[in-house]
């Protein structure tokens, strides 16, 4: 949390340029604990874990990308596969 309250933080990625539209949908189940899938996380890391692959193979550097991977992979191994992707937020 580095002491953001969840407030501040949903305002910030809702209403940055870079915001996906789908953000909104989720803000409503984020303050609610629903982690019910819409995309469950183990298949958003089978996709990041495509992506780094991919990335790997065509000697493209992914930094970030790789890093959020690994988030999602550790989210996976604690059990959260089949929650919503959003889990993470947790």
């Amino acid at each position: 949390s580095l002491g953001v309250c969840r407030e501040t933080l949903y305002h910030t990625l809702l209403n940055s340029p870079a915001a996906a539209p789908f953000l909104a949908t989720k803000k409503s189940k984020l303050q609610n604990g629903n982690y019910e899938p819409d995309f469950p996380l183990q298949w958003m890391h089978k996709d990041l874990q495509l992506i780094a692959e991919t990335a790997y193979e065509n000697d493209i550097a992914l930094p970030a990308g790789n890093m959020v991977k690994e988030i999602y992979a550790l989210a996976k191994k604690s059990g959260l596969g089949e929650q919503d992707f959003s889990s993470v937020f947790r």
